[in-house]
């Protein structure tokens, strides 16, 4: 074998082992059984992840933070008859607002939607200025919906 092809192995070789010592260094040590997923890569870095997964460990190493698990959601559900009710998101909170032309609607929640869900009254009073009503509620960590009912 010739001078050139044995350094190349052996550089090829110091670069295969730094590249194994890098790795492990930022190795995700979880697992999960799960159904689907793909890969997500940019530049050196590779994250391979499933849908479905039911893990909820924060794995972090230095600079890096990974947060598995299921993003909540908060959606306005609109009613027939009811003003718009809007939805937005700012940090760790959300806004609800509607027309403040008519105060005969309450806000309502729910966690889960499908035949008959239940419905509470949100608790927080509504700021109303001259154009709209808000409240302004703190992000759960479960599904959220919100609808406007007017009241009897």
């Amino acid at each position: 074998m010739s001078m050139s092809i044995r350094h190349f192995l052996i550089f090829l070789t110091l670069v295969q082992l730094a590249a194994l010592t890098f790795a492990s260094d930022i190795a995700l040590p979880s697992s999960a059984i799960s159904s689907g997923g793909g890969n997500s890569s940019g530049g050196p870095y590779s994250l391979l992840g499933t849908i479905g997964q039911p893990a909820t460990m924060i794995s972090s190493n230095g600079q890096y933070r990974l947060d598995p698990g299921f993003w909540a959601v908060a959606l306005a559900v609109q009613t027939e008859g009811a003003p718009v009710l809007s939805i937005q998101r700012t940090g760790n909170q959300v806004i609800l607002s509607w027309s403040s032309l008519t105060d005969e609607f309450v806000l309502q929640k729910t966690t889960t939607l499908g035949a008959s869900p239940l419905w509470q009254d949100v608790l927080t009073s509504p700021v109303s200025n001259a154009e709209s009503r808000s409240v302004t509620l703190a992000l759960q960590p479960w599904h959220q919906f919100f609808r406007l009912r007017k009241q009897p």
